[in-house]
Formats: structure tokens, sequence, C-alpha cells
């Protein structure tokens, strides 16, 4: 009996010892999980810092000192530490930042930003859990629509606030990717070519706005509203929302597809900065005939003086490189007046009074919608577009409705094609008008409007 009770003793002693180690490991394997999603939560802490602090420099960069927010800056490159973190049950950690490419230029730099985030918890024995977080970083797209209207909605004046196609003859708005087949928009389809014949066309396009009324107007693509009212969306007659078909590629015999329409509008404004600039156009004039920017690699900033920018007759302006233009006044063409956009070019131009875009308008020749953006910061009456030539550009006008074609009888009305993107406090085409939004622009940047940044690219985790 006495060996059997030992034996029984040593083997209820190993049972234990055994157990004693599985409880010893499953709490250090316990530890070891909550020290790593501890680590997880203060990287993220250190990402919300880092984000803040570039955008804090973005916004002011005359202003914005690195070094008196903590932060060491060596060339492009700056470092920070946080300390003195700890969770509920003492464990202490920190923060190491790093900011690559903090000098970011919205207009001269194709790389981004990169922001690496330590999280640092200290378990028990002293062993050091480090949760790293590494993310590229852009600005917010400002064109994320293809048309937007970001007036504020109300139940009593949803007229005010709204993007409105009323053609009784059609209209179309679709999307397509200007970095392929050489800039050109191309709605064609050939199926079963071969070889297959390149489509430079999609269904991607957004509509968004409080309101949103289609008449005969077919949006290949999403109508998001800001309001969940009955009268938020209203389409008329052949008007429709649909996509391409994924085997023809052709719009969907499905006129009206409720998965594309939602009441989650994702169209924000942004304040604008008015530019400084040093060169005079035409000499003090509001009008002439001038070449600008031959041979430049880098933005020249132009000015028009003090009583705006009026062109007219055969008045043209040919902008042969990167420029910017800031309009104190009212910007027009009338006329046979023109701007000319060379391949070479590139404008943004900065108005502070209306837009009227009428005669010739701007002949943009790189064909990339993000090469002239049209910014006005006024809350004048209206502006409006209503050109014989092809618009490729962009347009951002949120405080004044937009009008894209002619309401007046005397005035010729011409079916306009846009090739980039517009918003406005809200939008209202007339007669026969086709809106082809340019996937590119979704990754455009522009020097007038200061949009934050967001996370691009999760590099690594």
């Amino acid at each position: 009996m006495v060996l059997v009770a030992l034996c029984l003793t040593i083997a209820l002693g190993i049972a234990v010892a055994g157990f004693v180690a599985v409880c010893a490991r499953t709490m250090e394997l316990s530890n070891r999980s909550f020290c790593y999603t501890a680590s997880t939560q203060l990287a993220e802490t250190g990402l919300e810092e880092a984000l803040w602090s570039l955008n804090q420099a973005y916004a002011n960069p005359s202003s914005y000192d690195w070094s008196a927010a903590g932060w060491t800056k060596t060339g492009s490159t700056v470092t920070k530490s946080l300390t003195g973190f700890a969770t509920n049950t003492g464990v202490p950690g920190s923060v190491t930042l790093q900011i690559d490419n903090c000098d970011y230029d919205r207009i001269s730099n194709t790389t981004l930003p990169v922001i690496t985030s330590h999280g640092i918890s200290q378990m028990r024995d002293g062993i050091a859990i480090d949760r790293r977080l590494k993310v590229a970083v852009r600005p917010v797209a400002l064109f994320s629509n293809a048309v937007a209207a970001v007036g504020t909605a109300t139940p009593d004046n949803h007229l005010g606030n709204y993007v409105y196609f009323a053609s009784a003859a059609g209209g179309l708005v679709d999307s397509y990717d200007s970095t392929q087949n050489s800039g050109d928009y191309d709605p064609s389809l050939v199926p079963g070519a071969t070889p297959p014949r390149p489509v430079n066309r999609s269904d991607k396009a957004v509509v968004s706005g409080p309101y949103v009324y289609l008449y005969n107007t077919n949006v290949l693509g999403y109508v998001a509203t800001a309001n969940p009212s009955s009268y938020a969306l209203w389409v008329y007659t052949n008007g429709g929302v649909t996509g391409l078909d994924p085997t023809t590629g052709l719009p969907s015999s499905l006129r009206i597809d409720n998965s594309r329409i939602s009441n989650n509008a994702n169209q924000s404004a942004f304040d604008l900065s008015q530019p400084s600039a040093t060169n005079q156009l035409f000499g003090g004039a509001q009008t002439g005939t001038a070449r600008i920017a031959t041979g430049a690699t880098s933005p020249q900033f132009w000015y028009s003086g003090l009583s705006g920018l009026a062109l007219s007759g055969g008045d043209t302006l040919t902008i042969d490189g990167p420029v910017v233009i800031v309009v104190s006044g009212d910007f027009s063409i009338q006329d046979m007046a023109s701007i000319q956009i060379t391949a070479d070019g590139s404008a943004q131009i900065y108005v502070t009074g209306n837009l009227n875009i009428q005669g010739l308008g701007i002949n943009n020749l790189t064909k990339r919608p993000r090469k002239l953006a049209l910014f006005s910061t006024s809350n004048s009456w209206y502006s409006q577009m209503n050109t014989t030539t092809p618009f490729c550009g962009v347009i951002y006008v949120p405080n004044m409705p937009l009008y894209v074609g002619s309401w007046s009888p005397a005035t010729p009305n011409y079916d306009m094609t846009i090739n980039g993107a517009l918003v406005a406090k809200y939008v209202f085409f007339y007669d026969v008008p086709a809106v082809h939004y340019d996937l590119d622009l979704r990754n455009a940047t522009f020097s007038s409007v200061s949009t934050p940044f967001q996370v691009s690219q999760w590099l690594s985790n």
C-alpha cells in the first residue's frame, strides 16, 4: 500500500507540475497577445499623430516648426518618440515615428510621404513587443466624383441643392482613364475581336449631391445623394443608373440598378488658398494675345491685375508650360477668343469672381483633365460654361451654381462634352451633355486647395 501511495503521489506531482507549466505558458502567451494588441494600438496612435503633424505642416508650410512640435528633422525625414503610455494593467509603452519625404509638394513631387510607426509594449519579463505599421499617404482627392453638388440640403428648398440633367434629347455620364489610350476617351467595343480591342471606358463615375435629377440621362456608374427623402433621386423618361455588362462591355439592359444608388454622398468641400503671382498677363490689360511659360519646367505664377480677365474677339492666350494664374475679379471668354494649352502646358486658374466660359473656350491639347483646373471662391449668382470646344479639365466652384449650356433662347446651346469633373454648389445641365469622368483624378492634387492627407497604401505591418 505504501508503494502504491508513493506511486500515486509521484504521478500526482508530475501532473501538477505539468499543469503549472501549462498555466505559466498560457499566461505568458496571454500576456504576449495582450501586449501585441497594446502595441498595435500604440502604433495606430502614432499614425494619427504623424498624420496630424503632416497636415499641419502642409497647411502652414511657412509657419509650421517641426522642432517646436517635438520632431527631429534631417533633410526631408523627421522622427519623433512618444513615451509615458501605460495600459490599465500597468504595462508601459512607447511610440517611435518616422516620416519620409515630409516636404512633399503637390505640384512637383511624385514620391509620396511614408509614415513608419512603431508601437512598443514592455512585458514584465523584459521582452519588448514591437508592432510596426508603415503606410504611404497622399492628399485626399478633390475630384472623387464626376459631378458633385456640395450645397446644403434643406427640406423646403431641394431645388437649390442638386445635380440636374435637364436634357430632353438625352445625356450620358461614364468614366475612363486618361493615362491609357494616349489620353483619348474611347467608348467603342468590338466583342470577340482578335486581338481584343482596348476599351478605355468604365462604369465607375459617381454623381453626388443632396438631390439628383436625371431627365433622359444615363449614368454608367453610381448616384449618391445626401438625403433619404423620396425626392432625393428623380429619374425621368429614359434616364437610368446602371453599369456595363461584363460579357459584352455594353450598357446593361437593367435601366435602374438599385445597388448603384445610395444616400451616402462622398464629396467634401475644402478651403481654397489664393496663390501669389509675380508676372502680369498682357502687360496689365484685360485682353490680348500672348504665349507664356515656353520651356518652363516648374510652375510660373501669373496675375491679371485688378480688373479680371476678359478675353473676346480674337484674343488668344497660349500656355506652353506649367502655370498658375490668379484672376482678381471675373474671368470670361467670349466670341472667337480662346485659351490654348499645348502638349507641354498645364494651368491652374484661380478666380476671385465669376466664371463665364463661352465661345471657343479652352482647348487642352494635353488630353489630361488634371492639366487644367479652374477654381473660384466667389459666392455670386452663377457661373457658366457653353463652348464649341469640348472641355478637358476640372472646375471647382463650391460657393456658386454652375450652368453647363445656355438657358437663354438668344444664345446658342452647345452639346457640351466634358472630360474631367465638376464640383459646384449645384450643377445644371442643358441640351445633350456628355460627362466622361477621368479616373486619374482620384490621384490628382492641386496647389490651390489644401486637402488633408489620408492613408493611400499599407506597405507593411
